[in-house]
Parts: C-alpha cells; sequence; structure tokens
C-alpha cells in the first residue's frame, strides 16, 4: 500500500499522536541584531509591522508584531527582553503578562499565534518562545473499516483535516428479473480433498471505475477459512491467513464438514505516477462470511458378480481388490462386507484381480445416485417408515405407481388395524394410521415429510404410543437426511 496517496475510508486524520501524549516543553529563542520585518526559526516567524530605526524589534507607536508557529506548535509562554527604550508600555491581546525589570512575560497563551504591541515606541532585543510540539506522523492506514477515530484534546487549539474514500463495492449484474449483486456466493456439491472451489463462478466480482479510458477493479477479492463454529473474521494482517485465492476444499477433511469462508475486498491504491482522487483511491469494504457444505469424500463400492468368481473377503482365492492410497497400492479385500468396500476416497486408483485361470471379459461400472425423499414419487418406488409400538419397531411399506401410493407390506406380526395410508401433495408425503368406529374417524399416527427442507414431523394421538423410527426409500434408509421439526 502506497502510504502517501491511501485515502481513509471514512473519519481518519492526516496527522495523528505517535506515543499517545504531548511532547515535553521545548524553546526556541531570537536574538535581534540586525534591522529585519520577519525573523524566520525553526518553529516560528516572527514578523515585525514597522522595522523603524535601530537593531532588534523596533516598534513605533501602536504598531504590531506576531509570532507564528511554523508546524502547528502550541504556544505556552514567551519571554520578551527589552532593548534601548522602557518596556513597560508593552501590551499582548492573549495570555498574562507580567514586567519584571528589563523582561516581559506573556504566559498561559495556549496558542498557535499571538500578536503584540505597544503604546509608544518599543525595541526589543531577544524572544524565547516555550511551546509543546505535537509529534506526528502521516496516517498510512487506520484499523480495516475504520468509521471513527478518536483522540485526547491537549491543553491548546488542533486543527483536524479528514479526508474520505469510498469503499470498494461489487459488481452488480442487470437480469430480467432485477439486479444481482456479485458478491462470493457458497458452491454446492463441494467434495473435500479436491480442488473445487468453494465459491461459485461468476461471484465475487469487484466494480470497475474509469481510470482515464481504462476500466479498473476497485480492488481485490481477499478471502481467509475457518470452521463454521467461527463468530469472529482472521485479522486482517494475521500471516498466512487471508489469500487473493479463490479457497477449495482441499484442505478439509475426507470426512466432509461445513466450513465459513469470510470475504472482503481489498481497496486499491491510485496507479504508480497518478494522483490520489476520490474516483481512483477506494478503502477496504466490510468483512462478510458465508457457509459452505463440503461433502464427504469417502464412497461405497458394491461389487457384484455374474459368476462363481465373485470376490469376497472370506474366499481370497477367488480375487482380490486394492485400492491406490497415495503411492502404495492398499489390499482392501478383507474389508469389503457383504459385496460392499467403504470409504473410498474420490480418484483412488481401484484395481481388481481375478482368481487365477480366470480372466475379466469386462467390468459394468454405473455410478449410483445418492437416494433422498423426493425418489418416494418416482414410479414403482418403496417407501418403508419404521416405528416403534410395544417395545417393538415395526415397518409399513408403500409402493407408489400411476400417481399415488398403496400399502404393500408391513412387519409380521403387526395387525394393521384401520387404514394406514399415504399421499403426496406440493412435496409433502404424508403418513396416516387411523381407524373408525361407530360411523367415527380416529387418527392415532400421522408421518409428514417435507421433500424441500427435509424436515418431518411425527405424532401420536390419544393414549396410543406410536413414534417414528426411521424411513427408507429403494432399501436405502435416508433418515440422517431428515430433520425434525420442534
Amino acid at each position: 500500500m502506497k502510504t502517501i496517496s491511501r485515502y481513509i475510508m471514512t473519519l481518519a486524520l492526516l496527522l495523528t499522536v505517535t506515543t499517545g501524549a504531548w511532547a515535553d516543553e521545548l524553546s526556541e529563542s531570537f536574538t535581534t541584531n540586525t534591522r529585519a520585518s520577519v525573523y524566520t526559526g525553526e518553529h516560528f516567524k516572527i514578523t515585525v509591522g514597522d522595522v523603524g530605526d535601530g537593531g532588534g524589534f523596533y516598534l513605533s507607536d501602536t504598531k504590531k508584531a506576531t509570532i507564528e508557529a511554523l508546524n502547528g506548535e502550541i504556544i505556552n509562554k514567551v519571554e520578551f527582553t527589552k532593548g534601548f527604550y522602557d518596556i513597560n508600555n508593552f501590551y499582548c491581546e492573549v495570555g498574562t503578562t507580567n514586567i519584571s525589570g528589563n523582561v516581559a512575560t506573556v504566559s498561559g497563551v495556549n496558542k498557535t499565534s499571538l500578536s503584540f504591541t505597544a503604546s509608544s515606541a518599543l525595541q526589543i532585543k531577544a524572544v524565547k518562545v516555550y511551546y509543546t510540539a505535537i509529534e506526528v506522523n502521516p496516517v498510512a492506514e487506520p484499523a480495516a473499516n475504520t468509521k471513527q477515530w478518536t483522540f485526547n484534546q491537549p491543553g491548546g487549539d488542533v486543527v483536524l483535516t479528514p479526508i474520505y474514500a469510498k469503499a470498494a463495492e461489487f459488481a452488480t449484474e442487470s437480469t430480467s428479473s432485477g439486479v444481482t449483486l456479485l458478491a462470493p456466493a457458497a458452491a454446492e456439491g463441494v467434495i473435500a480433498g479436491t480442488d473445487a472451489p468453494l465459491i461459485v463462478e461468476g461471484t465475487g466480482i469487484v466494480a470497475t471505475t474509469m481510470i482515464g479510458e481504462t476500466p479498473t477493479a476497485q480492488g481485490t477479492v481477499m478471502y481467509a477459512v475457518t470452521a463454521a463454529t467461527a463468530t469472529k473474521a482472521p485479522e486482517l494482517d494475521a500471516a498466512d491467513t487471508w489469500s487473493a485465492d479463490v479457497p477449495t476444499a482441499e484442505d478439509v477433511a475426507d470426512d466432509g464438514a461445513e466450513v465459513k469462508v469470510w470475504y472482503y475486498i481489498l481497496g486499491a491504491d491510485a496507479p504508480d505516477g497518478v494522483a490520489a482522487t476520490l474516483d481512483n483511491t477506494f478503502n477496504n469494504s466490510e468483512v462478510s462470511s458465508l457457509t459452505v457444505s463440503v461433502l464427504s469424500n469417502k464412497f461405497d463400492l458394491t461389487l457384484k458378480a455374474a459368476n462363481a468368481n465373485t470376490i469376497d473377503a472370506n474366499q481370497t482365492s477367488k480375487g482380490t481388490v486394492s485400492v491406490k492410497e497415495g503411492d502404495a497400492a492398499v489390499d482392501k479385500t478383507k474389508a469389503i462386507t457383504d459385496g460392499k468396500l467403504e470409504a473410498v476416497k474420490m480418484g483412488s486408483e481401484v484395481k481388481l484381480n481375478t482368481k487365477a485361470g480366470y480372466k475379466f471379459r469386462k467390468v459394468e461400472v454405473k455410478k449410483t445416485v445418492p437416494v433422498s425423499l423426493t425418489d418416494a414419487t418416482t414410479e414403482g418406488a418403496v417407501t418403508r417408515i419404521k416405528f416403534n409400538y410395544g417395545g417393538n419397531v415395526y415397518y409399513a411399506d408403500f409402493t407408489y405407481s400411476n400417481g399415488s401410493f398403496t400399502r404393500t407390506g408391513g412387519s409380521n406380526g403387526y395387525n394393521f388395524s384401520g387404514s394406514w395410508t399415504m399421499k403426496e401433495e406440493n412435496g409433502v408425503l404424508t403418513m396416516t394410521a387411523d381407524y373408525n368406529e361407530s360411523g367415527s374417524q380416529y387418527i392415532y399416527f400421522v408421518c409428514t415429510f417435507y421433500a424441500d427442507t427435509n424436515e418431518y414431523t411425527a405424532k401420536s394421538t390419544g393414549s396410543w404410543n406410536y413414534s417414528f423410527k426411521g424411513i427408507e426409500v429403494n432399501g436405502t434408509d435416508i433418515t440422517s437426511q431428515l430433520t425434525k421439526v420442534k
């Protein structure tokens, strides 16, 4: 960052106290042996209204002279030593004047300048100015997103000069539905341990400004990734934390997790050789965050065979399966259970070895699609509702065909008295257990599933003691995908 051209976002100052306090009292002396209308020292300038005759400060009747600070110094006290004429006619318009012998002392000034005069001719041969200097440095960069600046007022006048700069912004895009802000958006379907970006492509685009005839970005998007539970963004100056690279899932553990992506726009400075203006210099934007759900990188490999040469964990002579982990292939044959090898990482090299004396004629590979609640309404789908009753677990099966459900099975030993039905309406599945008695309908167990939010409710009425246990669709248990509505 260029410390000279950098504009500060909202209220900041050109000058700031470096030590947090005002410096000790200092002094500067002037000896006036020559005629002059202006005497300039290191910290002060003395201007005489009328040079007059003789050496030193000579003031004819009612003429004024001034002492001015050159660098904002605060004048505390000034001592004037007389020359040829009597000093009793000396007068200063500020502070308190005390005349003793040949010296007039003005104290309690607390200003950056003062004027003095005399009722008749006055000659001053020496001046000593006591002052307090503010030790200052140009502000390079205040804390991020500064909207406020404070300091303690000293015993003297201070000039504050706030300068402003607009915060960098994200670009916008006009669509048929309105204007869309192109701030970073959370990517979906990202798998842990891969180089898949956590931010949707085409988002996180910074607005541009025209510098001459060239559109130039107002800054650079910076990213940092933390655990999803983090409530505070990392410090902007934290080492190896913020990066202009779009974050990926590469460092997320294979089990997957929710992570929080923090981001802000690092405001651009004016280009080299170009004066800083409100149109080419931008401050940092506010820090914001979003949460990304990173999926597990552990997948199941189901092994099927069309003949007796099935690869089996208990009969390794029929063949083996190895998975390359890193640089080495690891035999996973004994890890196969019921024809399934679990936790195979995406991109892993899987090698099948046949039984001795056999060769593969072909190997069919088919990627399975995760089962969800929406699959319950596909033609021929079987949905199983599992429930607890009387200390046992039972189930009821419903098959979807031609737009409706029919109960097609249930647990042995359970008497499905009354009517057990399931229906779908606007993405909501409702299973109801009821019975009729003397012409009245009594509902004793209801389960409702919401496909758009993956939520469910379950309620048992009256003295019936039913509770929801789980749900399967086409043999796959999807209970863990659902959240109970409280």
